[in-house]
């Protein structure tokens, strides 16, 4: 494994403190459509760090999503949101 999920999260309170869907440095998601549509791109069990969301607010916490295959939804589009894929490659 490349990363740390725990020195991942220590990274994240650092630059958005404690509790990160508070954090006034994230922006709001542009409208309920796309909020909608970047929440079902994700699996939950594939959330290595982040995946909180307020929906009221339309605001997501930055997500580093793992071991994402290349058929996953997440990987079929183009993503101006929250979501920051990891994908292990052979070599």
């Amino acid at each position: 494994m490349f990363y740390s999920p725990k020195k991942l999260e220590v990274v994240m309170e650092k630059f958005y403190g404690g509790n990160s869907v508070t954090s006034p440095s994230l922006s709001k998601i542009i409208n309920e459509r796309h909020f909608d549509r970047l929440l079902g791109l994700i699996k939950h069990d594939n959330i290595a760090v982040g995946g909180q969301y307020d929906k009221t607010k339309r605001i997501m916490t930055p997500t580093i999503l793992r071991d994402c295959k290349p058929n996953d939804p997440v990987m079929q589009d183009e993503i101006f949101g929250q979501y920051y894929r990891y994908v292990r490659l052979k070599m």
